[in-house]
Parts: C-alpha cells; sequence; structure tokens
C-alpha cells in the first residue's frame, strides 16, 4: 500500500513540475489588459454578423483574437476597423495602444487606436491577461525591433460611427470567399 501511495505522490510531484515549466515559458509575455464594457449595444449585432462571417472561413479558431481599431476622421465621425487579428497580441512597449478589451460570442475583441470613445465603451477596474509576442529586441534608442510578417489573411469590417450610430462603409475579405455576413 506505501509503494502505491508513494508512486501516486511521485507520479503528481512530475506532473506538477511540468506544468509549472509549461507556465514558466510564458511568464515574461503574460500582460493584462483593461476589460471594457460596451456602452452602445448597436454594436453587439455588427459583431455577432463578423463572428458568424468568420466561422465560415477555413482560417477560422475558435481562439481567434479580434480588433477593433479606431480612427478619428473629424469632429463628428470616428472610423472603427474590426476584424480578427490571429491568436496573439504583439507587445509594442507595455501594450499601450491597447485602450482595453472584452469578451463577446466567446471570442477576445481588444480595442485599439485613438481615445477610447464613451459613448461605446466603458473602462472597469478588471484585467484580462494575454500572452504577448515579444520584440525581438531594441535598438541602442530604445526602439522596438519586431521580426514579423504582416498576415492579411483575415477579413475586416469598416464602420463610420457618428451620432452614436454605426454606419457601414466596406469590407475586405480576401481570403474566404464565403460570402457577405
Amino acid at each position: 500500500m506505501k509503494k502505491i501511495i508513494a508512486f501516486v505522490l511521485f507520479i503528481v510531484v512530475i506532473i506538477s513540475a511540468f506544468f509549472v515549466l509549461l507556465n514558466s515559458d510564458n511568464d515574461g509575455r503574460l500582460r493584462n489588459v483593461r476589460i471594457l464594457k460596451i456602452r452602445n449595444e448597436s454594436l453587439l449585432p455588427i459583431l455577432d454578423s463578423i463572428i458568424i462571417h468568420e466561422r465560415k472561413c477555413a482560417y477560422y479558431t475558435p481562439e481567434l483574437i479580434f480588433s477593433i481599431h479606431s480612427r478619428i476622421v473629424n469632429d463628428t465621425t470616428t472610423e472603427y476597423n474590426i476584424g480578427s487579428i490571429g491568436s496573439w497580441l504583439v507587445d509594442f512597449g507595455d501594450n499601450q495602444c491597447y485602450n482595453g478589451c472584452f469578451e463577446h460570442m466567446g471570442h477576445w475583441f481588444v480595442v485599439e487606436g485613438q481615445a477610447l470613445d464613451s459613448t461605446v465603451f466603458k473602462r472597469t477596474s478588471e484585467k484580462k491577461d494575454f500572452v504577448f509576442y515579444e520584440p525581438d529586441g531594441e535598438t541602442e534608442n530604445g526602439e522596438i525591433i519586431l521580426f514579423l510578417i504582416d498576415d492579411d489573411t483575415y477579413s475586416f469590417w469598416i464602420y463610420d460611427y457618428s451620432d452614436n450610430v454605426f454606419i457601414f462603409k466596406e469590407m475586405y475579405d480576401p481570403y474566404c470567399n464565403c460570402g457577405i455576413m
């Protein structure tokens, strides 16, 4: 009986050590991003249709992360580019470009770009940990060096946001070819 207990404890120690080693590989790349709440719920059906579209594409995986990138066009209009970006985030130096994130239909959306629009999103005190792709190095001036190949596989949608209304502008779907929304 003692041999069985010792054997079981030995297996537990080996498995625990394996998981500690597995997780320690990501410790330096683990960063947190503030969780947001969606204030303007007219964004939700847009996100629903984008996810439904992406699920039909050959590149789709349940781990896809989506980006919502904002760009102020003028005093009354902000442009939003929405699309999947793969399954990891890039650390551009203390993840300053990420204004926050939220989960919808089992996918994480990171909000980036210009100032966070308080009519669309609301900051919370909660945070979500992500494993980030680490920079490959820095120059003498402290500039980050990344060796990445820009992946344009994913489709993305462009909306104008004006007077609390999202207006569809266009959609790019270079590889999916499964029909628009």
